[in-house]
């Protein structure tokens, strides 16, 4: 009879101690953080939405594979992607996201559109010409993308905005500025809006932020 109670108490004791934890890690606090830049394009509220985190579930049963799904079908161009969901203990979920914002329409290689890249060239989109907002899209001349952007010349064009980018211009602002930007043989110009052309050597290609940032540079220099 001893052994029994024993038993029952360390029973109740458990159970107190089941339903103790199961009350104290509840998700009480849910938040969509941003990656890199803010939003441009994704509405925050529907990401929030669209990860569909069931506040008072428990957080230790939470499915990260399952959110990550979510947004993937949500956002199958991959404008928004999940870097990282993260419990903070006992009752915060965060979900960092990163939005891959239209930059630049490059020429499909089999002549049927365009491919609306983002500036890590992550975004799945396309179009026609007749659809392009031009006025928002940086035209990318003397280029075409067929499967990959996984070359030597799109590692170029990264390069370049990214030299824009140490300049203090962000990747939603490049658009603005820059009209085009051309592959003409041994040189890249960089067309303004205003009508301006800055040109920098192609090669070599592993200094081609510095020979940017010059351009640029004496372009600011000269306003």
């Amino acid at each position: 009879m001893k052994y029994k109670a024993v038993a029952i108490g360390l029973g109740v004791v458990l159970v107190a101690i089941i339903a103790l934890f199961g009350n104290l890690f509840r998700v009480r606090e849910v938040s969509v953080e941003y990656v890199g830049a803010s939003p441009t394009e994704a509405d925050p509220a529907e990401v929030y939405s669209v990860c569909a985190i069931e506040t008072n579930g428990s957080i230790l049963n939470l499915n990260e594979n399952e959110i990550r799904e979510r947004v993937a079908a949500a956002y199958p161009d991959r404008l928004i992607t999940v870097k990282d969901v993260v419990r903070e203990f006992p009752d915060t979920v965060k979900v960092y996201v990163e939005e891959h914002a239209p930059m630049c329409a490059v020429p499909l290689r089999d002549g049927t559109g365009y491919a609306i890249a983002d500036r890590d060239f992550a975004l799945d989109r396309k179009a026609l010409e007749a659809d392009l907002d031009k006025n928002n899209l940086i035209m990318i001349i003397g280029l075409t993308v067929g499967n990959s952007y996984d070359t030597a010349d799109f590692a170029t064009l990264r390069n370049v905005f990214l030299a824009l980018e140490a300049e203090g211009m962000p990747a939603a602002a490049q658009p603005r500025f820059l009209a085009s930007i051309a592959f003409e043989g041994d040189t890249i110009a960089l067309n303004t809006r205003t009508g301006e052309t800055l040109t920098v050597d192609r090669s070599p290609a592993e200094n081609i932020a510095e020979r940017v940032s010059a351009a640029y540079r004496e372009y600011a220099a000269n306003l």
